[in-house]
């Protein structure tokens, strides 16, 4: 009885936290008006390829004198190195990948269009955690208890009326992590350590960061978690994960000659460049002292 009252508590949170983001996107304005000025060049880029203009460079006029304004500087984006001129185009620093996705939505359901995807991924990422915790065997009124906490004391549940890729990335992420949970009484087949591999590696897409949790989960896995995948289920997840994250350089590198992207060339062209070696022992110390 206690556990069917636990359980049943789990869910009352998850429906109430879909509520509470409902609720969200009913406070955020429906204008073209944005927080920050990442949503400002995401909504340019999305509103690009929802008219049909399919490049990922900025054509946002055809007018000479506001192209010769953008050469001498007078553009969005200027201030804060926000947008790049790579062989005579503008590109913005911001991946294209999410505004590409968001464009159908915009086409549809205009400016409301750009939460779709933010406050959908986020139900996924709640509802990812709370079966993940089915599975590791969590008491149902302690789960229920980390839900609450989950949904209602953190911030990212704010990000599910945001224009931002962090809750589309952050959902394919946990997809690869949950996938290491699986239980090691059955052996895998192919497609599930393909499919979870593969929305890790199309995280870093979205969220570029994501390579450095690849980089510690594939050793991780095998070392830990090499019986529940086995070494078949181990390469497979890790093929498919690196083959995604590797096309991501490949594409980058051919549209703007950095496998990073705008965003290497922002660290790179940065007045102390956040790739040099004093640049990333400072920032580790940091966060030791944050630690702390």
């Amino acid at each position: 009885m206690t556990e069917t009252l636990g359980r049943r508590a789990g869910l009352i949170v998850l429906i109430a936290g879909i509520a509470a983001t409902l609720v969200l996107q009913i406070v955020v304005p429906s204008v073209e008006v944005f927080w920050s000025g990442d949503g400002g060049l995401k909504n340019l880029q999305a509103k690009q390829f929802a008219h049909g203009v399919m490049h990922v460079d900025l054509r946002l006029t055809e007018k000479e004198w506001v192209r010769a304004l953008w050469d001498d500087g007078l553009h969005p984006g200027e201030y804060g190195n926000y947008v790049y001129k790579i062989d005579g185009k503008y590109f913005s620093v911001f991946p294209y990948p999410y505004p590409l996705v968001s464009a159908p939505f915009y086409a549809l359901l205009g400016v409301r269009g750009y939460y779709v995807i933010p406050v959908v991924a986020m139900w996924i990422v709640w509802i990812t955690i709370y079966l993940a915790m089915r599975r590791a065997c969590i008491g149902p009124w302690m789960s229920a208890l980390l839900m609450a906490s989950l949904v209602f004391a953190m911030p990212i549940t704010l990000y599910a009326a945001t224009f931002w890729e962090h809750t589309p990335g952050l959902a394919l992420a946990l997809a690869g992590i949950v996938y290491t949970l699986r239980y090691d009484d059955i052996e895998p087949g192919k497609r599930g350590p393909l499919l979870a591999g593969g929305a890790l590696g199309f995280a870093v897409w979205f969220r570029p960061e994501t390579l450095a949790l690849i980089a510690i989960l594939l050793p991780a896995a095998f070392i830990w978690r090499r019986r529940a995948l086995g070494l078949r289920g181990w390469f497979l997840f890790s093929f498919a994960a690196v083959s995604v994250a590797v096309l991501f350089f490949l594409v980058n590198t051919w549209i703007y000659g950095h496998p990073l992207g705008t965003h290497g060339i922002q660290m790179r062209s940065a007045e102390i460049a956040a790739t040099t070696p004093h640049a990333i022992v400072a920032r580790f110390v940091s966060l030791a002292k944050m630690t702390i």
